[in-house]
């Protein structure tokens, strides 16, 4: 299986002077990285990622995708500056929990537009709560497919409750669950709903009789983030 420092090698290999930087980031960066349950993530900054450059790296990204990846995400220098108003909740991500395989530390001091990732977490919230409704149009009575529902959304969801976190702290807690604990201090928030489905992602416990409470309360509790950020940000306004 391919390791991420396996990955930052073969880059290395194949684009030489033309890589920038290797990023690691996600939960393998925070330390919340389960095993057979988590993936990689990685961004690839090179200084020309144009199509060549892109079909150099082909054969090595099926084989990351195949170990069960997603794939890098590629940047030149010149988009990725210009993709910091459009991308500022992943950005933001990334300048607090990352580890740099290869070459600059291009995010240290990376800005981020507070405004603009307002915006974009009042977007995503409303977007995913809807999908997680949508989704349970599937899964009414299905205990599996509602268990695998909750478990799949669940790192989505706290991590938009991490940057959710920023209107309140300016620097919010690497740690997913850490951040949701610092949350709850500030909201009406069933906290430990989060925690139950997590462990059903990492250990398979729960019952399955008591799934549809779980979920009635996970949307629960999402619906009231949602409600808080959105008052939040239109007292901004």
């Amino acid at each position: 299986m391919m390791t991420p420092e396996n990955l930052a090698q073969e880059l290395k290999n194949i684009y030489g002077d033309n890589l920038v930087s290797v990023v690691l980031f996600g939960s393998a960066a925070t330390g919340e990285h389960v095993d057979k349950k988590s993936d990689y993530n990685v961004l690839v900054l090179l200084t020309r990622a144009d199509l060549a450059a892109l079909r150099l790296f082909a054969a090595p990204a099926r084989r990351w995708v195949k170990d069960g990846n997603p794939l890098p995400l590629f940047f030149d220098e010149r988009h990725l500056r210009r993709s910091l108003d459009a991308f500022p909740i992943e950005f933001a991500d990334i300048r607090d929990g990352r580890r740099v395989l290869h070459g600059a530390d291009v995010f240290v001091n990376i800005p981020i537009n507070e405004e603009l990732l307002r915006l974009e977490l009042e977007n995503e919230l409303k977007g995913k709560l809807l999908q997680l409704k949508q989704r349970y149009l599937l899964v009414a009575g299905d205990a599996q497919g509602l268990k695998s529902l909750m478990t799949e959304s669940l790192s989505t969801f706290l991590n938009l409750f991490r940057n959710a976190l920023r209107l309140f702290e300016p620097v919010p807690p690497v740690q997913k669950m850490a951040a949701l604990g610092a949350l709850a201090k500030h909201l009406p928030l069933d906290a430990a709903v989060f925690k139950e489905i997590d462990d059903l992602r990492r250990k398979g416990k729960g019952t399955e009789a008591g799934l549809e409470n779980i979920f009635e309360r996970y949307v629960t509790a999402v619906e009231a983030v949602v409600e808080a950020v959105d008052k939040h940000i239109q007292s901004k306004k």
